[in-house]
């Protein structure tokens, strides 16, 4: 759950309306995913980091959202 990215429109085959999926959640915003990335990429040597999880703190996993609203 990224926004300001293509991935809903193109996931709905340019259908607007269904790719209103961010409007009821606050998700990640595509500098969050790139801090994330940099956090990673500047670690020294010695740290290896295998996996990386990031998701919004309305998401419990990748079917549970919480649409509360933002």
């Amino acid at each position: 759950m990224v926004e300001e990215t293509e991935f809903a429109i193109t996931r709905f085959e340019g259908d607007e309306k269904k790719s209103k999926i961010y409007e009821d959640i606050t998700p990640l915003k595509a500098k969050d995913v790139a801090d994330t990335i940099f956090f990673v990429a500047t670690r020294p040597k010695h740290v290896n980091i295998q996996e990386v999880l990031v998701m919004c703190t309305q998401q419990a996993g990748s079917n549970f959202l919480d649409r509360s609203g933002r």
